[in-house]
């Protein structure tokens, strides 16, 4: 689906500070299950779910957040004796985690008048003209339904595709599909979002999402390029065959390069924390918000009713929005509709609920974990300790 596996393969003007809720300073260190931050709260059985998946093994290292309304948020690390070192300040890969930073960029630039979400991409990008490429808009790829095909990234993997090449890509490679008709996942598409942001903006994209996006937010170690940061707090990523220290390096000097709008941002827990903050303040409308209440009510309105996903031949209702899955569409976790969420193939996920008020982390390190092992019955137990909706 996405082609940050084939990427990892290969290896591994600014605003003004806005009001957005502020998360205490990180302990320098958390013991693996010291003392458990979910027990005697009510998430307790939801936090350990994921203790228990960490301590037999089926994950190599977590930490969960939780936070509702103006309390104070619970945040819990999790590693295995003799694993990953995990702390509170712990870096951890997004992956496709990035695609919503990206998608607010755009609608940043939507507000300002830059960007129109229905005009046709050519017309500011004209090497992206040819055939039925004319359809596509911003909004078809930032819901997935412009059919640009993800899969053609294989054959530059052995290149090491650098940013220009794979945006050269996206402007070449035939459609999969007639635009509008069908939703298939793709994040080589985000990397012509990447070149609009630069081109509307006359910024870099990384440095338009730096000033514009994380530094008003006070997301200081959210970046594309952990190394600064500190190489012990990297949590190394399991299953991605970088089975050794040099493997690993060359692939973070890679991903660091590429700066993949789609898929390349590095973050800890309370930046995650903050960005759902930001987010749900957004929703409500309250003062200073990254953004204004019509613009994340459209990144997270269903766009997809009318362009199915098809898997094995069967059609199904694909659920998404504007950079945002739509988890009360889904079956998965008792959400409400105004719900909105984004996973990342590392185990990393952030999820949002409006009408509870709602901000949930869940980090791992684990390459192309499956969702159902441990973060979708967490939700289901955060959602069943809350109790019904009023």
């Amino acid at each position: 689906m996405s082609s940050l596996p084939t990427l990892v393969r290969i290896l591994q003007r600014p605003r003004r500070a806005l009001a957005a809720r502020r998360i205490a300073a990180p302990a320098a260190t958390t013991p693996a299950f010291a003392d458990g931050a979910g027990g005697g709260t009510p998430f307790e059985a939801a936090v350990r779910i994921v203790r228990d998946a960490v301590r037999d093994g089926s994950l190599p290292a977590a930490t969960v957040a939780i936070r509702q309304g103006d309390a104070e948020p619970l945040i819990e690390t999790m590693a295995r004796p003799g694993g990953d070192r995990t702390a509170r300040d712990s870096i951890w890969f997004l992956a496709s985690v990035t695609k919503p930073v990206t998608s607010a960029a755009v609608m940043l630039l939507v507000e300002a008048g830059r960007v129109d979400l229905d005009r046709p991409l050519v017309e500011d990008l004209p090497e992206f003209a040819g055939a039925e490429r004319s359809a596509i808009t911003p909004r078809l790829l930032l819901s997935h339904t412009a059919g640009i095909d993800d899969s053609a990234t294989g054959v530059l993997t052995r290149a090491r595709p650098s940013t220009g090449q794979l945006l050269d890509l996206a402007c070449r490679v035939p459609l999969r599909f007639r635009p509008g008709t069908r939703f298939e996942y793709s994040s080589v598409s985000f990397f012509l979002l990447g070149e609009l942001i630069a081109r509307r903006s006359e910024m870099s994209y990384p440095t338009f999402v730096r000033d514009r996006v994380l530094a008003p937010l006070g997301m200081d170690e959210t970046t594309f390029d952990p190394r600064s940061l500190g190489r012990k707090r990297l949590m190394p990523v399991h299953g991605a065959a970088l089975d050794s220290w040099w493997k690993r390096r060359i692939a973070l000097g890679y991903l660091a390069g590429l700066q993949h709008p789609g898929g390349g941002l590095w973050g800890t827990v309370d930046d995650l924390l903050r960005l759902g903050g930001a987010f749900l303040d957004s929703w409500h409308g309250r003062p200073g918000a990254l953004l204004r209440s019509d613009s994340i009510r459209e990144m997270t309105r269903l766009q997809t009713a009318e362009a199915p996903a098809i898997k094995d031949g069967v059609e199904r209702q694909a659920n998404y929005g504007l950079g945002w899955w739509k988890p009360g569409y889904a079956r998965e976790v008792p959400a409400s509709r105004a719900a909105f969420e984004h996973g990342g193939a590392t185990g990393t996920r952030l999820f949002v609920d409006p009408a509870r008020d709602l901000v949930v982390v869940f980090l791992s390190n684990e390459w192309r974990q499956p969702a159902d092992l441990a973060c979708w019955p967490f939700l289901r137990g955060v959602y069943e300790a809350l109790g019904p909706a009023r």
